[in-house]
């Protein structure tokens, strides 16, 4: 028996929903800061090197996981007073410790913030014993990328969550714009995990890292929001990201640079954001086809049938995700497929798209019903 939408007006104060959505959008700006301080970090140590520890870029992704962690915290502290005085609102929200109520998302939010901002400290000490690196896939590297990917993830449950309890208040504007926040918060989802396959581009793991990670978070967005073109709405926010990394990251460092009497590790100026020149350019095909396979309205019917299909085809667009800065690399992997090689990682790639699918249904259909009462 599915739960009722129904929210009784007097159980539930009309400020919940707008609360819950501000702070969800404060947690997602926090992870969108990260974002584009890691993207500039790239550059940074690309084309300077790692000067101390408080480089700029750094100093933007601890400010944007130190607002990610104090926003989640807030939506904890705030909505828990709040059930205190009207135990009706605890319906609507998840218990912790049995002190605590607030959004599921806030919790893995906070969380996720946390195990970031551990992360942090102890790169700085991993640098310390080894050395600069450029390499993302350092240990301390994918935990914090990985956990701000989760801050993301745990906004766009608040978003969710926020849009069940405008709902059921008829609130349209403000369930409308909760399904977008989710949207945003599942593109640089998107975006961060991204981040993780520039280490992979060359190797027989991209396509199945790729599969799953795509097939996870756009998988998720279309059983999750009950918008038509929700997992190509999100494919385009974490391609918008790496608009803006193009645009931003360039001139900063430029003149950084210049403000701090530094020169270019390579003798000339970084006229191109690295991250930008490495992003994949056809996840956007990959979404677009999954909004034609699994139809609003029908998702779950026929999933034996359409599903695998969407994983064949992730797998094939998947490995050729060329980056903008080498488009022809789509013709060569399309050409590996009939190596044996390109047999095996794509029989890979296959059941890792599929395993990102089924990991990202069973999400999405849980956003569903995330504190619904």
């Amino acid at each position: 028996m599915q739960p009722s939408n129904a929210i009784a007006a007097p159980t539930l104060p009309v400020s919940a929903p707008l609360t819950r959505l501000l702070l969800g959008f404060a947690v997602l700006t926090g992870s969108v800061l990260f974002f584009l301080g890691t993207s500039w970090d790239i550059q940074w140590h690309t084309f300077i090197g790692r000067d101390r520890t408080l480089i700029p870029p750094h100093i933007v992704m601890l400010a944007g996981v130190t607002l990610s962690g104090l926003s989640a915290l807030a939506s904890v502290v705030s909505e828990t007073v709040a059930a205190r005085r009207r135990p009706g609102l605890a319906r609507h929200s998840t218990a912790f410790a049995t002190g605590f109520q607030s959004s599921l998302g806030a919790y893995l939010a906070g969380f996720a913030a946390l195990a970031a901002a551990i992360a942090f400290p102890l790169d700085s000490y991993w640098h310390a014993l080894y050395g600069v690196d450029v390499a993302i896939w350092a240990p301390f590297h994918i935990m914090f990328i990985f956990g701000m990917a989760l801050v993301a993830l745990g906004a766009a449950y608040m978003f969710v969550s926020t849009a069940h309890l405008a709902e059921g208040l008829g609130a349209r504007g403000t369930t409308r714009a909760a399904y977008g926040g989710a949207i945003l918060a599942l593109g640089t989802m998107l975006a961060l995990l991204t981040l993780l396959l520039f280490d992979a581009t060359k190797g027989a793991l991209y396509p199945v890292l790729a599969g799953f990670l795509a097939g996870w978070v756009l998988v998720a967005a279309k059983y999750g929001i009950p918008w038509r073109w929700s997992a190509t709405a999100v494919a385009v926010t974490a391609l918008v990201l790496a608009v803006i990394v193009f645009a931003f990251v360039p001139p900063a460092t430029d003149a950084l640079v210049a403000s701090e009497q530094l020169v270019y590790r390579r003798g000339n100026a970084a006229q191109l954001a690295v991250v930008a020149l490495s992003w994949p350019l056809l996840p956007l095909l990959s979404a677009f086809l999954l909004d034609l396979l699994l139809v609003v309205g029908k998702v779950g019917q026929g999933l034996a049938t359409r599903l695998p299909w969407f994983a064949v085809a992730l797998v094939l667009l998947s490995g050729a995700w060329a980056p903008a800065a080498d488009p022809a690399r789509a013709i060569v992997a399309a050409l590996a497929v009939g190596t044996l090689k390109g047999i095996v990682a794509l029989a890979f790639g296959i059941l890792g798209a599929w395993g990102g699918a089924k990991v990202g249904q069973e999400m999405g259909l849980g956003m569903r019903f995330v504190e619904r009462s």
